[in-house]
């Protein structure tokens, strides 16, 4: 398992809300960039991960609207992948499981990348021994 490093922490980004607001709750990961060194023009980027709270404008037997940065987004109340959850705990437990998902994604590219450069490095170790290219017929 991973060690988390004592700054790593989540932040609530706009605070916590008003008890009595309705909110539901979505957790993102961003990046800050970060001078290493401004002299030698050495930048870095760091990422966070934040918990981001929005108004609930409206129930129905469906699911949510909230107030998404002025605009009116509906959200599923009971559908498997939901853009945002009624807990903090909820928002965190899908986050993971997007960011898994991220992953492998990027997993699965990265070994189609090796193979490409391993079939790549083959063919550039034929041509330069002198090896006929069988794919031209």
């Amino acid at each position: 398992m991973t060690t988390l490093a004592p700054q790593a922490t989540m932040r609530f980004s706009y605070g916590h809300p008003v008890a009595t607001v309705p909110v539901l709750w979505r957790v993102e990961s961003r990046l800050y960039s970060t001078i290493v060194d401004a002299e030698r023009e050495e930048f870095d980027s760091r990422p966070e991960v934040e918990a981001l709270w929005f108004v609930i404008v409206k129930e129905t037997a469906c699911g949510h609207w909230i107030d998404y940065y002025g605009e009116q987004k509906f959200v599923l109340a009971r559908a498997r992948k939901c853009f945002a959850r009624p807990s903090v705990k909820n928002a965190l437990e899908d986050f993971i499981a997007r960011k898994k998902r991220q992953r492998s994604i990027y997993l699965a590219r990265a070994n189609v990348a090796e193979t490409c450069i391993n079939i790549a490095q083959h063919a550039l170790l034929r041509l330069n021994t002198g090896e006929k290219d069988e794919s031209r017929g």
